[in-house]
């Protein structure tokens, strides 16, 4: 049995022990050309998600630093992550399907965090939060069911219950994760699009999606991330924070009235709205990690403290573990203004940069 640790160990765990076999985590890939941003995964994008993120695993593949930095993970130690029942599920399904890693060309997932309380609600009954994964090729929900259950017949730790249910015109899977202690957690999973897509969530997540199919309605994740739909990155994040998020980060910066220069520094961003992080991969790396900060004047203030302040503390500590050779992380950190109050941390992570970190760690 499982004993329940937290919300959140069950939510994702659970969503993940379908769709663990996605291209991020899963063998080196082919190198695959002229990827196209694909859109089935837009089931997924709720209307008023807080957070939305999209990643296009094909383009990724396509990506000498991606297979350097999946490699460099592969090869690390344990980290005592409960991850062994979604390695059995990816493992099942390959089997029963045929899919690769290949075969998997997106993933797109939101949810909607305002108005829960992350220490009180029953997550899968309260949580609005669904992930659809694009697939090359079609598979049907009896493949998913069949892989489902011979991962669970080989996990001793894992007690599931699983129901065909109906929902929206469809066929959709309630995957219950028996507790021997506290509450059982369900998940659901479906098709769509002819089997091209996997959905799969909390209860009000897949529905949602479901019902977003039948009506012919869906939100668009480009436009969520206000970019050309023909532009998108190859890993795209918007985090709108919640009141309740925005009051804890307030809380945990410390006294106000304190005179210590890094509370001084945080207060710079105690006022922080949104956060949006872009990747994109080629022969190197490139990351923009914005924060919205509602107005232009506290967007500058914020700057000066990344400028002054946080890049050098970064280059410190990278340089440290570096050894003092030469990185281009270290020299491309830069930061920029944006317009509606945001600024932009941005850099470039290269094939040589990894190296040199994996040596010295070695």
């Amino acid at each position: 049995m499982l004993k329940r640790q937290s919300w959140n160990r069950h939510i994702v765990g659970g969503i993940l022990a379908c769709i663990t076999l996605v291209g991020i985590g899963c063998g080196n890939g082919a190198q695959v050309s002229n990827s196209q941003p694909a859109s089935g995964g837009d089931i997924a994008v709720i209307q008023d998600a807080d957070v939305v993120m999209r990643a296009d695993l094909q383009g990724m593949r396509d990506s000498a630093i991606y297979t350097l930095i999946k490699d460099l993970a592969d090869n690390q130690a344990d980290t005592g992550l409960q991850i062994q029942e979604m390695e059995q599920v990816a493992e099942q399904l390959k089997d029963i399907t045929g899919l690769e890693e290949d075969d998997f060309l997106t993933v797109t997932f939101s949810a909607v965090l305002e108005g829960i309380d992350f220490e009180t609600d029953h997550m899968d009954e309260r949580l609005n939060a669904v992930m659809a994964i694009e697939l090359a090729k079609p598979i049907t929900i009896d493949q998913l069911e069949e892989a489902i259950n011979k991962a669970a017949e080989a996990s001793p730790d894992i007690n599931l219950a699983m129901a065909r249910e109906r929902h929206a015109d469809s066929d959709f899977l309630a995957v219950t994760v028996i507790e021997e202690y506290g509450e059982d957690t369900t998940i659901g999973v479906a098709l769509t699009a002819g089997g091209g897509v996997v959905l799969t969530g909390t209860m009000p997540g897949t529905k949602g999606a479901l019902d977003r199919q039948a009506r012919g309605v869906s939100g668009s994740a480009a436009e969520h991330f206000e970019l050309d739909p023909k532009a998108l990155p190859h890993l795209a994040l918007r985090f709108d924070l919640t009141d309740a998020m925005q009051d804890w980060m307030r809380d945990g910066m410390g006294d106000p009235e304190s005179y210590d220069p890094m509370v001084q520094s945080m207060k710079a961003f105690e006022d922080l709205e949104r956060i949006d992080l872009k990747v994109d991969m080629a022969d190197d790396m490139n990351v923009a990690f914005s924060m919205g900060l509602g107005s232009e004047q506290k967007a500058t203030v914020a700057k000066n403290v990344l400028d002054n302040t946080v890049i050098g503390m970064l280059r410190m500590m990278v340089g440290m573990v570096s050894g003092g050779q030469p990185l281009t992380v270290l020299d491309s950190m830069d930061t920029r203004l944006e317009p509606h109050g945001a600024v932009t941390l941005s850099f470039t992570l290269t094939v040589s940069d990894i190296e040199i970190l994996q040596s010295m760690n070695q």
